[in-house]
C-alpha cells in the first residue's frame, strides 16, 4: 500500500492535495483511535506527503464533535455529527479555535487563484461557525525533525461558543 501511495502521489500534479482519512491524523496518542495511536506510520505518511512539497490538507471524522487543527505544515479539518453528537472532545495540541460540539458539516475550498483554502465548519442549518483560510504556501509539510509542531500560519475567523467541551473519560 505504501508503494502505490508513493508511486501515485508521484504521478499526480495539483495544486492543492486533499487527503481523506476515516479517523484523525494531526491528533497525538491520547489512547483512542487516531493516527496518533500509530506514530511510525503517521510520521512515514507525513513524510511521504510532504516529499514534493504539494500543499496538503487532510479531512477527517469518527469523532462527533469539528476542529480545526495545524501541525507539522499541514492542516486538517475534522468534521462530524449531523446525527450524533458527543459531549466532550479529545485532548488535541494542534487545535485551532475552538471545538464545536454540535451537529456539523465540513466545507472545502480551494481557490486557485488566491492561491489559498478555505476551510469552513457549519452547523445544521447550513451558518458557518469556524472558519480557516490557509495559503497554498503554508500548506507544504515538512519532513520529520523529530518532533510535531503547531507552526502552520492561518488566518483564523470564527464565532467562539465558549470553552470547549471536558475532555472524555477514561477507557
Amino acid at each position: 500500500q505504501w508503494a502505490w501511495l508513493a508511486e501515485r502521489l508521484r504521478r499526480t500534479r495539483a495544486d492543492v492535495r486533499v487527503v481523506a482519512s476515516s479517523v484523525q491524523v494531526g491528533r497525538g496518542d491520547d489512547g483512542s483511535e487516531s493516527w496518533g495511536l500509530m506514530p511510525a506510520e503517521r510520521r512515514r505518511l507525513l513524510d511521504l506527503l510532504a516529499e514534493d512539497g504539494t500543499p496538503t490538507v487532510f479531512v477527517s471524522g469518527d469523532v462527533h464533535y469539528a476542529e480545526l487543527a495545524a501541525f507539522d505544515g499541514f492542516v486538517e479539518a475534522t468534521s462530524s455529527g449531523l446525527t450524533e453528537t458527543w459531549p466532550c472532545a479529545h485532548p488535541n495540541p494542534h487545535r485551532v479555535g475552538a471545538v464545536y460540539g454540535e451537529p456539523n458539516f465540513g466545507v472545502l475550498t480551494v481557490d486557485a487563484g488566491r492561491h489559498e483554502v478555505g476551510i469552513e465548519i457549519r452547523d445544521a442549518r447550513g451558518s458557518t461557525v469556524r472558519r480557516l483560510v490557509v495559503p497554498f504556501g503554508d500548506l507544504v509539510g515538512r519532513p520529520s525533525s523529530g518532533s510535531s509542531s503547531n507552526t502552520t500560519r492561518a488566518a483564523v475567523a470564527s464565532e467562539d461558543d465558549g470553552p470547549p467541551p471536558p475532555p472524555p473519560p477514561p477507557p
